[in-house]
């Protein structure tokens, strides 16, 4: 039996008690199978954990250290393993003288007080015992506790002297990683400025090629402008020659215009000349043609008279030749 002082049964939650104390006994040493097997019944008085089980299981939980067996916060101030079939008894002869007492059997009753005084004594005597036994355990335990504290001293020293033999080469490793940290540093430097160097290098010379691509794009250009100045020149001296031919021309053209002109005007004061000389003539020889015409008329006339005056002198032979014949 287990007993829990400060704890009150009605105020705990009697499960989560049961899981924990099976939990403690897993801690120490205890398989997951074993403690299935132990029965726990949590009864009043602080609280009292009573386990039934196997001999050897509950044997096992005896030789636990009590302040390992800690539930809920709270460690058992005692460990007692009793016999449960004395525990039980002593309480069921308890009862029952009890219940004797008051049916009037006093001597049957005062009887069976005296085996629950002995049997309760026996579970006294039992939890006497158990607290020796712990008393042992603790003091076993507080020597354990003394030897480990001295091992851990003894450890401790060593630990402290290894420790400082580590400080001391981690001390000559700091300065040799210093040291060499110092010639990386220095190294990184001088690469540093090799590096520059060597960057100032190429952009003086990369600053030299772009300036003579400068001056030769410069040179380029000023070619380029020459050559359009040029070209500009001979064009506007071609613009000023084409200018000076196309006045030329003009002049030319006006001349040969003007000339076209006093040619066209004297043609056309030669025309209005003849066109009145035509006319002239065209009057003159229209009279002449009506002159011709009345002449020829008159010829024809005078024609058809000789003709009609031939005829006339024929017939007038014919007659005088008739009239010769006749005669």
């Amino acid at each position: 039996m287990l007993k829990f002082d400060g704890m009150s049964l009605k105020d705990i939650d009697q499960d989560q008690f049961k899981d924990e104390l099976r939990q403690r006994f897993v801690e120490n040493g205890l398989s997951a199978k074993q403690t299935k097997k132990i029965q726990i019944e949590l009864r009043a008085g602080s609280v009292c954990a009573v386990m039934r089980g196997p001999t050897n299981v509950l044997s096992t939980v005896g030789s636990i250290d009590p302040s390992k067996l800690h539930v809920m916060g709270c460690v058992p101030k005692a460990m007692a393993w009793l016999t449960e079939q004395a525990l039980a008894l002593g309480q069921d002869l308890a009862g029952a003288a009890t219940a004797m007492s008051k049916a009037g059997l006093g001597a049957a009753a005062a009887g069976l007080a005296s085996a629950a005084s002995a049997a309760l004594g026996a579970v006294a005597t039992s939890e006497e015992e158990a607290a020796a036994k712990a008393a042992q355990q603790s003091a076993a335990k507080k020597e354990e506790e003394k030897r480990q504290a001295e091992e851990q001293k003894r450890k401790a020293e060593e630990e402290a002297k290894a420790a400082e033999e580590a400080k001391v080469a981690a001390e000559a490793a700091k300065a040799a990683e210093e040291q060499a940290a110092r010639k990386a540093e220095e190294e990184r430097v001088a690469a540093e400025e090799e590096a520059r160097k060597v960057e100032a290098d190429a952009k003086a010379a990369e600053e030299a090629k772009a300036a003579e691509e400068a001056a030769q794009k410069a040179e380029e250009e000023q070619a380029r402008k020459a050559e359009e100045e040029r070209k500009a020149a001979e064009e506007a001296k071609t613009a000023e020659e084409a200018a000076k031919f196309a006045e030329e021309e003009a002049a030319q053209k006006a001349e040969e215009e003007r000339i076209a002109a006093e040619e066209g005007a004297r043609k056309a004061e030669e025309e209005a000349k003849a066109a009145e000389e035509a006319a002239a003539t065209k009057a003159a020889e229209e009279e002449a043609a009506r002159k011709a015409e009345e002449e020829r008329i008159a010829a024809e006339e005078a024609k058809r008279h000789e003709e009609q005056a031939k005829a006339v002198e024929e017939q007038a032979a014919a007659k005088a030749a008739v009239g010769e014949a006749a005669r």
